[in-house]
């Protein structure tokens, strides 16, 4: 598919990992599992995904020799963020960038720091993922399984039935113990903060629910 494209979010501080993981080389740049950084399986499973010239690696001045060092030959595009502020940021800056380049771009949106123990699978669930995006003007996020009650990540409440996707009903941030094994005996998903969707249809909803947000980062953009 010529207008897809994989967008890599590489810019994160890695504070949860410490003290292996610390500000000057965050758990994307570290190797768990096998010899590759999680960052350079990202890269990996991503090129599967999109061609090499239609994947970028969204990440900071802080980080850009890191990122250069190590997936350099196999991802070519590095795009840095003025400031890290977070995801939602990170995510505009790319679609505002992309829909510039291609008005029909549709975006994979990928964390640097997932370890993922089957890449074949993954990848078929993103392309059906993929596949949804184009259809309709929605925005794809995938859900996991949980474990266990962590108090770490996001939960998401979601309409149980055999559709997919699946309506998602509200999200939920980092709980304490008690609220998320009530989430866990109500079958709610971990958010995994990977997001498919087209780049205007992104735009378009953060217009519509965050206007100041884009007028922030098309300023910053402006000011480059």
């Amino acid at each position: 598919m010529s207008n897809l494209y994989s967008v890599i979010l590489a810019g994160g501080s890695g504070q949860r990992l410490w003290p292996l993981s610390r500000k000057k080389k965050p758990k994307q740049f570290l190797s768990f599992m096998h010899n590759e950084s999680l960052l350079q399986q990202t890269v990996r499973r991503a090129v599967c995904l999109s061609k090499k010239n239609s994947c970028y690696v969204l990440t900071t001045s802080n980080y850009q020799a890191l990122v250069n060092q190590q997936v350099g030959k196999f991802c070519e595009r590095i795009l840095i963020e003025p400031a890290a502020k977070n995801t939602a940021p990170a995510m505009i800056l790319a679609a505002y960038t992309l829909v510039q380049k291609d008005p029909d771009a549709v975006l994979i949106f990928l964390p640097a720091d997932h370890y993922i123990k089957d890449d074949q699978l993954f990848v078929e669930t993103v392309s059906h993922a993929v596949d949804a995006a184009q259809k309709d003007k929605s925005i794809i996020l995938l859900g996991v399984d949980p474990t266990y009650p962590a108090t770490q990540y996001g939960y998401i409440a979601y309409v149980k039935n055999d559709d997919l996707p699946a309506k998602v009903l509200q999200f939920h941030e980092k709980p304490n113990l008690q609220t998320a094994r009530q989430y866990l005996e109500q079958g709610y998903l971990w958010n995994s903060g990977i997001f498919i969707a087209k780049a205007q249809v992104l735009l378009d909803e953060v217009q519509i629910y965050a206007p100041q947000l884009v007028e922030a980062i098309l300023q910053s953009c402006a000011g480059d």
